[in-house]
């Protein structure tokens, strides 16, 4: 009976020290999830700002662009766009 205590106590122990370590293992997964959400949302912004018309509008100036008044596209003949020669 007392051999029969000390392995459900010691299976017991075990599985209390298992379920401890997982739970710190959850824990730090949570807190990294967390974390990368927070510089996802970091990153969607900066996206946003660097998609935006005025910034966009204010490289265009830095990089002398002009706008062009009319676009002609030009149609090639075969289906080869480069040829090996």
């Amino acid at each position: 009976m007392v051999a029969l205590i000390v392995i459900f106590t010691i299976f017991y122990l075990c599985q209390t020290n298992n379920l401890a370590t997982k739970g710190y293992k959850i824990k730090n997964l949570e807190d990294k999830v967390a974390e990368l959400r927070e510089k996802n949302k970091k990153f969607e912004l900066e996206i946003a700002e660097l998609r935006s018309t005025e910034r966009i509008t204010k490289e265009v100036e830095n990089l002398k662009m002009v706008s062009v008044a009319r676009v002609e596209y030009l149609q090639a003949d075969g289906t080869a766009v480069a040829m090996n020669r």
